[in-house]
């Protein structure tokens, strides 16, 4: 069968005119070869080239795609079979028997660049079972798979290449000296990107050529507006221009990225946002009594008509009631804001009084004295209220410790002082 077949690949080789030698191809300062050869074996194949080439021609070794290119073009242009295998310069020592390691090129250069077919390499005999690269086109591309050493009926041929040299790149930017127009900086290469440093990055024999944007800046800022770019030949901002485009209005000079916000109704730092953080809080005053509304404010740079900086009215629909004003005690109203009503702080202790179950005649002289002083309150009489007060406390201490604990006493007292305290400041 095998020799059936090898036969038979002989006679579509010879068909289509590609076996035997080549012409050589110089890549990279190398010579390349391509002979078609089906049906040998790589040892065969290396045979056949030291005898047609010469003893300084080895199989082809891949170090980088470009190269992966030129050997695909060398293939194409010479009408390789691509159902063919054809050898490149890539072993295994076979003692290695992981597929994908230890694989190494017959020159001894490093081994890093690849270009395997989905899948490959495999081993598809058994372990270990190849061990030889070689080409061949399948899955839509020339790329590699591993073959074994024997005989094998699907090899075409072989890629010769001259002995190898190792090339000098003295700044280390992947380029010899023979491809680098100054191969002592590694700024300076072929495709490299041009900078704006007086030298020739690019090796286009130009320096400097660097195509930039540039923004219109109408305001002098320092900050461009987007909505205008120029590109330019320059490696220095223009007048006029910058080399961003980030402000964010063109025609305000105090109006860009960083700038401190004030208190201007502008977007000084371009966040879109306008006097945010700068702005001062006011308050609705209704009544015009000079005290505003807690609840009911604006944010502006200056004090707008009808509000103040002060939130302190409880009542912003009466004139008469502001922390300024003068409590009048009785009238259920809360004239000066501050939250305490002695009338009803009285009618709370009363409550209070009558929680503790005292005795009858206790508990009725105590809260007759509290109900006469909601009257004087209510008549306006504060003094003769506090005496009230002041009274109620000293039959509480006669009480402590009999009638009363002295955490009730205490509590009571306490109470009471509050609300003396409230008519005094009042």
């Amino acid at each position: 069968m095998h020799k059936i077949l090898i036969t038979t690949l002989c006679f579509f080789a010879v068909l289509f005119g590609v076996l035997g030698k080549t012409n050589a191809i110089t890549f990279n300062g190398h010579d390349y070869v391509y002979v078609s050869l089906p049906g040998v074996d790589v040892d065969e194949a290396i045979d056949h080239m030291t005898n047609t080439l010469g003893s300084n021609y080895h199989l082809a070794t891949i170090t980088s795609q470009a190269e992966q290119d030129f050997i695909r073009t060398l293939l194409i242009d010479n009408n390789a079979q691509g159902f063919l295998y054809h050898y490149l310069g890539g072993f295994q020592d076979p003692g290695v028997t992981n597929p994908s390691a230890g694989w190494q090129w017959v020159t001894g250069e490093t081994w890093s660049y690849t270009s395997w077919e989905g899948g490959e390499p495999n081993d598809f005999y058994g372990v270990a079972s190849e061990q030889i690269l070689a080409i061949r086109f399948n899955q839509g591309g020339w790329n590699w798979n591993d073959v074994p050493a024997i005989t094998d009926p699907y090899s075409g041929g072989y890629i010769a290449e001259s002995e190898y040299i190792e090339a000098v790149d003295n700044d280390g930017d992947g380029f010899s000296s023979q491809e680098d127009c100054d191969d002592n900086d590694d700024t300076v290469s072929p495709g490299a990107p041009e900078l704006c440093d007086g030298k020739d990055n690019n090796c286009n024999d130009i320096v400097d050529d660097v195509l930039n944007t540039y923004y219109v800046d109408g305001d002098s800022d320092g900050y461009g507006d987007p909505a205008f770019p120029v590109d330019l030949i320059a490696c220095t901002t223009p007048v006029g221009h910058s080399d961003n485009s980030d402000d964010c209005n063109d025609l305000c000079a105090e109006c860009f990225p960083g700038n401190p916000e004030v208190c201007d109704e502008k977007d000084n730092n371009c966040d879109d946002q306008v006097d945010e953080g700068v702005t001062n809080t006011y308050y609705l005053d209704s009544d015009a009594d000079g005290y505003g509304e807690p609840n009911n404010t604006t944010q502006a740079c200056s004090m707008p008509n009808g509000y103040v900086d002060d939130n302190a009215d409880c009542d912003d629909n009466d004139f008469n009631v502001n922390p300024s004003a003068i409590e009048i005690f009785g009238n259920g109203i809360d004239d000066n804001c501050d939250g305490f009503q002695p009338t009803e702080a009285t009618e709370d202790l009363i409550v209070i009084v009558e929680e503790l179950n005292l005795k009858g005649g206790i508990e009725n002289s105590l809260t007759s004295k509290l109900n006469n002083t909601i009257k004087s309150l209510e008549k306006g009489q504060d003094n003769a209220a506090v005496n009230q007060l002041n009274a109620f406390i000293n039959n509480i201490e006669a009480l402590r410790g009999k009638e009363l604990t002295d955490d009730e006493a205490d509590e009571l007292i306490v109470a009471t002082q509050e609300i003396i305290s409230s008519i005094n400041s009042a």
